[in-house]
């Protein structure tokens, strides 16, 4: 559930009251929040420091190069959905243009960070009228551009969300031999297993089938016509593009480059998570190993 006007001005004057923000970059991001530690009391700075143990924003912590552990490190804030993230990125500044002497914040050093989706979220006050439109200024087949513009402040994950990027065909010669590798049914995860599966989900009669896909599929055409390597796909309707998709990966090896273009593809125009239910860490899985 969405931040309420009252709850999303009290989860950003936590924020500006945060002296750990003091001169940092501060980074909202998706996540659960962190809960009051009594029920009708708000949250305090103190409770927030709590965020960076959470995810998305423990992830994103995780991130941080290495060479930018002796700086002033970001801070990293759940802000609840991707409504609620950019919603309280545009409340913080007016907040503390309000009060400046109660906030913390450098207003210069706010950003923020979304999963793309395939439902572009509208954007308030901002160079670029969408997540979509900013999707398509920063990426190009799902890589950076660069020089990237100065002027984002909001950025998107270059596939359908953060979790995609484990789900590459790069990937799989990282779980063929790590020791805790995820788990599929009970089985060491096969991307190509998976991409099979993503395949045959992409059917309008399916329960599997992702909804977003139905009613945003002129988003994933517009997306997937970007991408070289997917030329030959038929992008009339979800059947051509499944039959054709199908087609595509025939005789390729997941090493090939073609193919890791592929599964971007399929990683910006799909989000795939029907095929993901028997996805599982193995026993004893932790972020940090």
């Amino acid at each position: 559930m969405s931040l309420d006007p009252e709850a999303l001005d009290e989860h950003a004057r936590t924020i500006l009251r945060s002296r750990r923000i003091r001169g940092k970059l501060v980074v909202l991001c998706e996540g659960d929040r962190v809960a009051a530690p009594d029920h009708g009391k708000a949250p305090s700075p103190q409770t927030y420091r709590r965020h960076e143990q959470l995810p998305d924003a423990n992830f994103y912590l995780s991130c941080v190069p290495r060479s930018w552990q002796n700086r002033k490190l970001p801070c990293f804030f759940n802000c609840g959905d991707r409504h609620d993230v950019l919603q309280t990125f545009a409340r913080l500044p007016q907040l503390h243009d309000t009060s400046p002497t109660e906030s913390y914040l450098d207003p210069g050093k706010l950003y923020a960070v979304v999963d793309l989706d395939l439902q572009p979220a509208p954007l308030s006050d901002h160079c670029w009228p969408n997540t979509e439109a900013v999707y398509e200024n920063l990426y190009d087949q799902a890589a950076l551009r660069q020089p990237v513009d100065e002027r984002h402040r909001i950025w998107v994950t270059a596939l359908i969300h953060k979790e995609a990027f484990f789900l590459l065909p790069s990937m799989q010669k990282v779980f063929d031999t790590h020791p805790n590798a995820p788990l599929l049914d009970d089985t060491t995860l096969d991307l190509g297993d998976l991409y099979e599966r993503a395949l045959h989900a992409l059917d309008p009669a399916s329960p599997t089938l992702d909804r977003d896909l139905l009613e945003h599929f002129p988003v994933a055409q517009r997306r997937l016509q970007h991408f070289g390597a997917l030329r030959s796909l038929d992008l009339t309707s979800i059947d051509t593009l499944r039959d054709s998709w199908q087609a595509a990966f025939a005789g390729q090896r997941l090493a090939d480059a073609k193919t890791e273009q592929i599964g971007r593809g399929a990683m910006v125009g799909d989000q795939g998570q029907a095929p993901l239910e028997g996805d599982r860490p193995p026993a004893g899985w932790q972020l940090h190993q």
